[in-house]
């Protein structure tokens, strides 16, 4: 994972991410929650999520994390915001982080997660991702599929070797999923979700 980043807008420029107390966690996923900094996918913690001081992305407290059943044998693999919550997926399972200044947090489902980090996409319905045989859509309380009239798709055209790199998008009431076909190394194929037409 490489260092973490910091902008510097005054003089437009980046540079690696530094603590002024603390240390900045080397994490595969960060997002802004209530004005706090989550960190998740820490390699030497991939079950634990980290959050900075309110309002201070440069002061990170040694006890400031939560650990996510780490004994259940998944790592983290994905975070998004819907409202005034975080959805946390791991491979085979998924939660909802509903204080941002303890990390408190509830599991929503036990059997449905995600694999494919960049397919968490927050919309006006809920968090969007794909998880394995599906697209799942959550609102914080329940996981419910939305593409079973297609899950033989899932099942006999993708290559699950790159769930990895499936990546996709909100716009215009759409979710597009971009994801990479049987016999390919990367995404060549775009699904196209109107969210609008479902009764969601």
């Amino acid at each position: 994972t490489d260092t973490p980043q910091q902008w510097d807008g005054a003089a437009a420029t980046t540079s690696d991410w530094t603590a002024a107390a603390g240390t900045v966690p080397n994490g595969k996923y960060c997002l802004v929650y209530q004005n706090y900094v989550y960190v998740a996918g820490v390699a030497a913690n991939p079950s634990r999520f980290y959050f900075s001081n309110l309002g201070d992305p440069r002061t990170w407290t040694a006890t400031d994390y939560v650990d996510v059943h780490p004994m259940g044998g998944h790592v983290i693999t994905g975070m998004a915001q819907y409202q005034d919550l975080v959805i946390l997926t791991k491979n085979r399972s998924t939660y909802a982080i509903f204080n941002a200044c303890t990390g408190a947090n509830r599991l929503i489902e036990s059997s449905v997660g995600s694999p494919s980090p960049r397919s968490l996409v927050s919309t006006n319905k809920g968090v969007v991702f794909f998880g394995h045989d599906n697209i799942y859509i959550t609102d914080g309380v329940r996981v419910r599929p939305i593409t079973t009239h297609i899950q033989s798709y899932f099942r006999d055209s993708i290559n699950t070797a790159q769930y990895d790199i499936f990546a996709g998008t909100y716009w215009r009431g759409h979710y597009y999923l971009a994801l990479a076909g049987t016999a390919s190394s990367t995404n060549n194929v775009v699904l196209d979700l109107d969210l609008n037409q479902m009764d969601l």
